[in-house]
């Protein structure tokens, strides 16, 4: 048992004020000149802690400008201060400068460690290096302070997930595993870890695995289905991921549902089903009205069943929407050109190019096509040569323009660019055809069979009888003038 005594509270009193007058008497200053050293310590004291006071209100209020300007001025005073460095990183971190978050963790960390701070303070600190060293793209010292917390009695779930996203970027593919297994030993009903291991998996190509953690993170959240759907997609099973689409769809709501939507008319357009693709995507232009992608991706499969004037009123909208997007203008310009609008059409391939100039030689490639459909074939040719520029390796570009030059009866460079689409791509049959055209129309007859033998074994292999039957009746053709 404790004794316990009761003083009189008036007693009480006295003694506490007799204790606080003695320690007062022995701190005081014993001279004039350190009188006014200890109030001037003090005084600095006061506005450290009103200034500490201000800048941390604005950093709770997001004010990440004023914060900094006002820690900085702290740490210039008292360049000691763990908390003033500490909330600058974290001020730094709101500003998104991370490489210099990182920096101000490390002196707080340096401090903690010389005062010889507890434990829990340094967690706290290398935790927050950590985040910023990911943020910051510095993998390895983030996966450093995240093991190093861990080992150091931090291990909670939250910190292996983190661990295995920075040994995920370091392609530690295995480790990272190894730390989400970690995680879920702790919260083994956490859907996204147990979907974070899965792509781990199918990056390893390990697709059992992936399939029973994608299956464990969907019987979860049910909303994680199209990221199964898109492993199907991988492997080729459209059916399987239109039906995760579909869970995923129903289960989700306003601009999430509209992204599954859209997702899944993705599907049904490479599948040519673009009347379903067009239902799906007017419930998630209905759902997100301004989204630009989703009039694109509308307008897509209207072009997919030739139904051009719709498909134009789509890109139109999608380019007022964004119109520094080159795709739009350029599947404007298709549009254009399937709908007999070819001088439209080409200024709309203009404004792709100079939107997009990485994609310039595709752009040409199909205004010259724009330009030869009105027998604009010198601009056709000057169209195509500024594309091989840009790419000489595209058989397309010289097939192409060896058709222009034919057009204008140059057979000797039509042939000269046959003979490059040719070596580019030794199975291009219908080059081989045209070759064998050209040649007879520089009497080289004996070419010309032996291009359109080459020819009908193409054809032969790949199974298309009509260019097969095109080819025997040009070498009837052939034979006879020989």
């Amino acid at each position: 048992m404790y004794a316990v005594s009761f003083v009189p509270e008036f007693d009480v009193r006295i003694h506490f004020l007799i204790i606080f007058t003695s320690l007062s008497m022995s701190i005081m200053p014993t001279s004039a000149s350190a009188a006014e050293s200890y109030d001037s310590d003090k005084g600095k004291a006061t506005k450290t802690a009103a200034l500490l006071a201000s800048a941390s209100r604005q950093l709770k209020w997001h004010h990440y400008d004023r914060a900094k300007e006002l820690f900085e001025k702290i740490v210039s005073v008292d360049p000691a201060s763990i908390p003033a460095h500490t909330r600058l990183a974290k001020t730094l971190l709101g500003l998104k400068q991370y490489n210099e978050a990182c920096a101000e963790f490390t002196r707080a960390i340096e401090l903690v460690q010389r005062n010889a701070a507890d434990l829990g303070q340094e967690l706290d600190l290398r935790r927050g290096r950590a985040e910023a060293g990911q943020l910051a793209g510095s993998y390895q010292k983030a996966a450093d302070d995240y093991s190093w917390v861990i080992d150091h009695g931090g291990a909670t779930e939250s910190l292996f997930v983190h661990l295995a996203t920075a040994q995920d970027a370091l392609g530690q593919t295995q480790l990272a595993i190894t730390s989400l297994d970690k995680a879920l030993e702790r919260n083994p009903g956490d859907a996204e870890t147990y979907l974070h291991r899965a792509l781990l998996y199918k990056h390893l190509n390990d697709k059992q695995a992936a399939f029973s953690d994608f299956a464990k993170a969907i019987k979860i959240n049910p909303a994680l289905s199209s990221w199964r759907a898109s492993f199907y997609l991988d492997q080729g099973q459209s059916a399987n991921a239109i039906d995760d689409y579909t869970r995923a769809i129903e289960v989700n709501n306003g601009g999430c549902k509209a992204t599954e939507l859209c997702n899944r008319a993705a599907v049904y357009a490479n599948l040519d089903h673009h009347r379903k693709a067009i239902s799906d995507l007017n419930q998630a232009i209905k759902l997100q009205p301004t989204n630009a992608d989703y009039l694109a991706c509308r307008g897509s499969s209207y072009f997919g069943v030739s139904d051009f004037k719709k498909a134009i009123s789509d890109f139109h909208q999608a380019i007022e929407k964004a119109p520094q997007e080159a795709e739009y203008y350029y599947k404007r310009a298709e549009a254009l050109a399937a709908d007999g609008q070819k001088e439209a059409a080409i200024k709309d391939y203009d404004e792709a190019i100079k939107r997009n100039p990485d994609k310039a030689g595709m752009y040409l490639f199909r205004r010259a096509i724009a330009a030869s459909d009105m027998n604009h074939h010198q601009q056709a040719i000057e169209d195509l040569t500024k594309a091989i520029a840009l790419d000489n390796q595209e058989p397309n570009y010289w097939f192409n323009r060896a058709m222009e030059y034919k057009a204008i009866d140059n057979f000797k460079e039509s042939e000269a660019n046959l003979s490059k689409s040719i070596e580019l791509r030794p199975s291009f049959a219908t080059a081989y055809k045209y070759r064998a055209m050209v040649r007879a129309k520089l009497d080289d007859h004996f070419g010309a069979l032996d291009d359109l033998k080459k020819s009908m074994q193409l054809y032969d292999g790949e199974g298309d009888k009509y260019g097969l039957a095109e080819v025997q009746r040009l070498m009837t053709r052939v034979s006879k003038t020989n």
